[in-house]
């Protein structure tokens, strides 16, 4: 098997290491305080076999781009939940549900708009070689000209096709008119990879080999940095991207703020970016401790539109959905699985899994959502009574990708409401998706309990 897909292989045994999905939001049966079998949970939203029954509503048609679903029978204006979000949190924090508890550090992050969309997302047209074959050139110039020469490129440039690998001056004629097909070109070394893809326009992966001396442990393979948190402690792992904690990387010392911006305005002016309608966005930062003194900033990365940011796995060891195409209740939910690595603050040592650039178009406006505390009670309904769920933290933000065609050149977005909680009962962490519009759960996952690192 071709090495790109070994890396992916890889990311999704490590983050699909333990994990589990149910076909109903209990996993079984819930469980009474004294073990008999108790209220079920939605499970007539979802068959046996995952696949939707015949009184469940269609998979498009609370999702449709055509026209806007029915709502919700309560729900509010997004500028006035978010003046009256203080009131809401206290609200949830003080009610007795059934089955949920908030935690010490719970938290409610929803974006600074009063207008969000329904979208489709467009793949766009796929790279002719002659294109792609200098955007890579330009890439790897830039990123390694210090280490190989112009001479040298003959022999680090390959190209794959039917996951087999071949040297790119062996048949740049061919490649060049079109007569001979490939997949991606890559450069794969010890100290340098880089891989862009004829159907991506961004960047796929690029990798240095900068932290190989700071730990006699680190693996001596391009895929290393993304697995760095594997390999380093983590000091802290921030939710709160804006945060003003400041730590020392090898020459200088930046904020988390600070490091988020400059991840983005990285990304932003290379040609790594997403592009099209979409910009880069940091979910979350890990702060790495090098064992040298200075700090090293893992992000986990997803696209925004018009500043509201899209839904994404938040690596192995945290909440999340899985990084690609897991099977839900109606159909697949593609999320964007991008982590950067910055060791220095004005350059990236890794980027692994830049997403296309997709054209967005708004099909509708959604001026009002499900407010926070009655979103909640939704959430608590979906689960049976035995459960204990120990809800840390609900945002509001763009729902990760489901397709709209079978050719998949089209793809849906719409605001969601995700939960994330922990459930005594079960040892489990759970991961619920409701529709913000129409109260309908429509993602769930779950995942074995490990450790979750302090967030902020």
């Amino acid at each position: 098997m071709k090495k790109t897909l070994a890396i992916i292989c890889l990311l999704s045994v490590i983050i699909l290491s333990g994990c589990q999905k149910s076909n109903s939001l209990d996993g079984e049966s819930s469980l009474t305080s004294d073990g008999s079998s108790g209220e079920s949970s939605a499970v007539s939203s979802v068959s046996s076999d995952n696949s939707a029954t015949s009184e469940q509503t269609s998979a498009t048609s609370d999702t449709d781009p055509a026209e806007p679903p029915a709502p919700y029978e309560k729900i509010q204006k997004i500028s006035e939940l978010r003046g009256d979000l203080d009131n809401q949190i206290n609200t949830v924090k003080s009610t007795e549900y059934k089955n949920v508890h908030t935690t010490d550090d719970f938290t409610v992050k929803i974006p600074d708009t009063d207008v969000l969309y329904n979208l489709t997302l467009t793949t766009p047209a796929e790279y002719d070689f002659n294109t792609l074959y200098e955007k890579f050139d330009r890439v790897f110039d830039k990123e390694f000209s210090d280490i190989y020469s112009e001479e040298d490129k003959d022999e680090l440039y390959y190209f794959y096709y039917n996951s087999v690998k071949y040297p790119v001056k062996d048949y740049i004629d061919k490649l060049k008119s079109g007569e001979q097909s490939f997949s991606e070109l890559v450069v794969e070394t010890d100290r340098a990879y880089l891989d862009i893809h004829y159907d991506y326009t961004g960047v796929y992966g690029i990798n240095h080999d900068t932290m190989r001396s700071l730990s006699p442990d680190f693996p001596k393979n391009y895929v290393s940095l993304t697995f760095a948190p594997e390999y380093f402690e983590v000091t802290k792992n921030y939710l709160d991207v804006n945060s003003d904690d400041k730590y020392f990387l090898s020459n200088k010392e930046m904020s988390i703020k600070e490091g988020c911006d400059a991840v983005k305005k990285i990304i932003s002016e290379n040609e790594y970016s997403w592009g099209g309608s979409l910009q880069p966005d940091v979910y979350q930062v890990k702060v790495l401790d090098l064992n040298n003194g200075n700090y090293g900033f893992s992000y986990t990365m997803a696209p925004s539109y018009e500043g509201v940011i899209f839904d994404t796995y938040e690596s192995p060891d945290d909440f999340g959905m899985s990084y690609s195409e897991m099977k839900t209740y109606d159909y697949d939910y593609d999320v964007f699985p991008t982590i950067a690595f910055m060791l220095q603050s004005d350059k990236l040592e890794s980027l692994t899994v830049g997403k296309k650039e997709y054209t967005a178009t708004k099909n509708y406006e959604i001026d009002s959502v499900i407010p926070l505390d009655e979103v909640v009670n939704v959430f608590s309904q979906s689960f049976g009574a035995g459960m204990d769920l120990q809800l840390s933290r609900v945002e509001l933000l763009y729902s990760g990708m489901y397709p709209l065609d079978d050719s998949r050149t089209n793809y849906g977005a719409t605001p969601v409401w995700k939960f994330r909680c922990y459930n005594t009962t079960d040892n489990f962490k759970y991961v619920v998706y409701v529709n913000a519009v129409t109260g309908k759960v429509v993602f769930y996952y779950k995942t074995d309990w490990e450790t979750v690192y302090d967030t902020q």
